[in-house]
C-alpha cells in the first residue's frame, strides 16, 4: 500500500533520515489500523451520509442514533470530506469512502458556497438554508477548513472541480480577510465578506466571533488552521502568491503566536498581534508543534533550527505543564507555567498529543524524554480511557477526567478529523519503520 497519501511529500522527507533501526512495530501498527478503520472510520461513514439534504449529518448520540437538528457547518462539513478523502486514498478498493468524499464534496460546491457574494457560510440549516440567527457570516476558520477540504478531494479524485474550489476559496481570502497593513488575517466577516470589527456590526452580539474570539481581534486558533489549510493546497497547487502567503503565515506562527522559549502560545491578539494574556491550551500547542513541522518542509526548510527547535519547544512545554504523569493524557489548559486550571482530557487533545509524540520520536530518538515511550503511554492512555470499544469513536472527554460513556459521540465541533489524521500518521510512520 502506498504511503502518506494525507501527509505532505516535504515533511516525509524529513523523518526518513530517522528511521529506527531494528525496530519492529508490526503488531502496534496493526492494533492501531484496526482501531482506525473499525473504530473511525466504518463508524463514520457511510452512517454520516445525509441522503435527503445532502452533506454529513452531526449528531449522533452514544449508540451513533442519529439526534438533534443537524446544523450544516462549514467546519464539520469540511472535516468529514477530508476525512473520507483520506479514506479513499488510503483504500481504494473500500466504495464507500470515495461516494462519501463526491457526496461531501458536492455539499461544498452547491450548498455551503455562497453563490453571490463568494466563500463558505459558517452554518447553514439541515435543508441548506442560511441560519438566520448567523445572518450568513462567514469566518476565516471555516475557509481555511473548506480549501483543506477540497484540495484533499481533488489530491483523491483529480476532480478538477475540487482544486478549482479550493482555489477559489484561497481567492476569498485574499480579497477579503488579508490584512495588507499588520499582517495576517481578519477573522470574521459579513455575507458580503466585510470584516467584522465591532460587536455592533456581528451576528452573535455578545462580544465574541464564532470561535470564541473577541470581536475585532485575531486568533492562534484560526492562523494555525490557515498554515494547515495553505500547506494542503501548496501540496496540489505550487503556486508563488500561495507560497508566500504560506511563509507568511509560518512566520506568523513561528515568531508571533508562539513564545520560545519556553514553548506556549499566545491565544489572541489586537489587530496589530499585540498580544492578549490568556491561558495556555496544551492541545494547541502540540498540534501546532506538528504544523510548523510540516509548513516548514513545504518551503522547503528541510531542518531549519528555528523551526525544528520551536516545534521541540512546544512538545516539551506541554510535557512539563499539561502532561498528567500519573495516568497519562494531556490536561486541556492551564497557566503558562502551571498550575492547570482545566483537567479535561478532550478527544481531540489526545490525538494531537498521539501525533506529535510520535513525531518527536522520529526526529529526536536519543532524546532523554523518551518519546518513543511516552507515545506508547499515550496509545495505551487512549485505548484504555478514550475509545468505546463496544459503540465506536472516541468519547468526548476521557474516562478518567470526568467523560461520560453516555455523552453524544458527534456534534457541529466533534468529527473524526483529529482522530483520523493521528492514527494513519501512526500506520504510515510505523510502518516506515518495520524491518
Amino acid at each position: 500500500m502506498p504511503r502518506f497519501f494525507h501527509f505532505t511529500a516535504a515533511i516525509t522527507a524529513l523523518l526518513l533520515p530517522s528511521l529506527t533501526p531494528g525496530a519492529d512495530n508490526r503488531a502496534l501498527r496493526a492494533e492501531i489500523e484496526k482501531s482506525l478503520r473499525q473504530n473511525l472510520l466504518e463508524v463514520w461513514f457511510p452512517r454520516s451520509l445525509d441522503r435527503e439534504y445532502g452533506g454529513f449529518l452531526c449528531d449522533f448520540d452514544y449508540r451513533w442514533q442519529p439526534v438533534g437538528p443537524h446544523p450544516k457547518t462549514i467546519v464539520f462539513q469540511a472535516r468529514c470530506t477530508w476525512l473520507a478523502s483520506q479514506a479513499a486514498m488510503r483504500y481504494p478498493d473500500d466504495p464507500r469512502y470515495l461516494q462519501a468524499a463526491r457526496h461531501g464534496f458536492a455539499f461544498l460546491r452547491d450548498v455551503m458556497w455562497d453563490k453571490e457574494h463568494g466563500g463558505w457560510y459558517w452554518r447553514l440549516d439541515r435543508q441548506g438554508r442560511p441560519d438566520p440567527q448567523a445572518r450568513g457570516a462567514k469566518h476565516a476558520y471555516g475557509i481555511a477548513f473548506g480549501v483543506y477540504a477540497c484540495a484533499a478531494y481533488y489530491k483523491a479524485t483529480k476532480d478538477p472541480q475540487g482544486l478549482d474550489l479550493a482555489k477559489k476559496g484561497f481567492k476569498w481570502l485574499e480579497d477579503h480577510a488579508l490584512d495588507h497593513g499588520s499582517g495576517g488575517y481578519f477573522e470574521f466577516f459579513t455575507a458580503e465578506g466585510n470584516p467584522i470589527l465591532k460587536d455592533a456590526d456581528s451576528p452573535t452580539h455578545n462580544g465574541r466571533d464564532f470561535i470564541g474570539t473577541r470581536i475585532g481581534h485575531k486568533s492562534m486558533n484560526t492562523h494555525i488552521h490557515l498554515l494547515e489549510a495553505f500547506v494542503a493546497l501548496q501540496e496540489v497547487w505550487p503556486d508563488e502568491r500561495l507560497k508566500t502567503r504560506l511563509r507568511e503565515v509560518h512566520l506568523i506562527n513561528r515568531d508571533k503566536i508562539v513564545v520560545a522559549p519556553p514553548g506556549a502560545m499566545h491565544l489572541f491578539f489586537r489587530p496589530d498581534w499585540t498580544p492578549i494574556p490568556d491561558v495556555d491550551s496544551y492541545g494547541h500547542d502540540v498540534e501546532t508543534a506538528y504544523l510548523l513541522l510540516e509548513s516548514g518542509h513545504a518551503l522547503g526548510e528541510g531542518h531549519e533550527p528555528k523551526n525544528t527547535s520551536a516545534a521541540k519547544m512546544l512538545i516539551d512545554h506541554a510535557l512539563d505543564y499539561g502532561w498528567d504523569g500519573k495516568n497519562g493524557g494531556f490536561f486541556e489548559a492551564g497557566g503558562t507555567f502551571g498550575p492547570v486550571h482545566d483537567k479535561r482530557k478532550v478527544w481531540w487533545v489526545q490525538a494531537e498529543g498521539l501525533n506529535t509524540l510520535l513525531l518527536m520520536s522520529r526526529l529526536y530518538p536519543d532524546d532523554p524524554r523518551d518519546y518513543r515511550k511516552l507515545f506508547e503511554t499515550q496509545w495505551a492512555y487512549i485505548k484504555k480511557n478514550s475509545l468505546d470499544p463496544e459503540h465506536g469513536e472516541w468519547y468526548p472527554d476521557a474516562l478518567d477526567a470526568g467523560g461520560n460513556r453516555k455523552a453524544n459521540k458527534a456534534n457541529e465541533w466533534k468529527a473524526g478529523y483529529h482522530a483520523g489524521r493521528a492514527l494513519m500518521n501512526a500506520v504510515d510512520w510505523l510502518g516506515d519503520t518495520q524491518k
